[in-house]
């Protein structure tokens, strides 16, 4: 969650979060099919990747997507 979205919910404790927000367990990458997933995402700062069905890709894609993931996360640290 970027610091912009941390200042809103500060200032409006009733702002209602969206069911899924891994941000708040620690949780590195989201992996859904939903749409909405996706756009909340964008929205509240958190990654997500979008795997639909059928993909008989989907497996690499998320190896994939998780070590972009853990790169960039290193390179924070």
């Amino acid at each position: 969650m970027d610091i912009d979205t941390k200042e809103k919910f500060r200032e409006n404790r009733d702002v209602t979060l969206p069911q899924k927000m891994p941000s708040h367990y620690r949780i590195s990458l989201h992996i859904d099919d939903e749409e909405v997933v996706q756009q909340n995402a964008r929205s509240y700062g958190y990654r997500v990747l979008r795997i639909c069905d059928p993909d008989p890709d989907w497996v690499q894609k998320v190896l994939d997507e998780a070590e972009r993931v853990r790169k960039i996360e290193e390179n924070n640290n």
